[in-house]
């Protein structure tokens, strides 16, 4: 894409691929169905094009492809510290208030300081961070109360499941 260096992040599934470079350019191309690429529209990009710039990290499940490769998220995080997501959001699994698919990067309210991120799933998925405070937030599908939020509501925007989680000061959630 005519950056300089190799880049320092590079992800496809069936439906998107992204390149991450050093200086904070990322690019985006794929099939695109919900908008997925952050490129504005919902239409396929067979070439990597600039999606958004001072990014420090992109989140995708690696298995978002298969039977439902096209209801596709992307989730990045920019220098200024917030999370933002593009994409499938039938179910609120974007964090970002509503279930209206995105296709431009909007920023996830709430979102500031995550230390760590987990994009899960797509159709049903759901969004786990953690923040620099060690408490734990989810939101996305919850038919069989899989964001252990002590309900089977879903939730379009993120919510506290620290005490659930049985995360707290000082604890690191490691994996989810």
């Amino acid at each position: 894409p005519g950056e300089d260096g190799e880049p320092i992040d590079v992800a496809t599934n069936y439906d998107l691929s992204y390149a991450l470079f050093a200086n904070g350019n990322l690019y985006t191309w794929g099939l695109n169905t919900h908008g997925q690429c952050g490129l504005g529209a919902a239409t396929a990009y067979v070439i990597p094009t600039l999606a958004a710039t001072n990014v420090v990290k992109a989140y995708m499940h690696p298995t978002a492809g298969g039977g439902y490769g096209s209801y596709g998220k992307l989730i990045i995080k920019k220098t200024d510290g917030y999370l933002y997501a593009a994409g499938y959001n039938g179910n609120g699994q974007l964090g970002v208030g509503d279930t209206t698919n995105r296709s431009s990067f909007t920023q996830i309210p709430g979102s500031f300081g995550a230390i760590s991120v987990w994009s899960m799933g797509s159709t049903v998925g759901i969004l786990v961070i953690q923040k620099s405070d060690y408490t734990i937030w989810a939101c996305g599908y919850n038919a069989n109360g899989q964001l252990g939020d002590g309900t089977t509501t879903s939730r379009s925007s993120l919510v506290n499941v620290t005490t659930n989680w049985g995360g707290g000061t000082g604890v690191t959630l490691v994996k989810v």
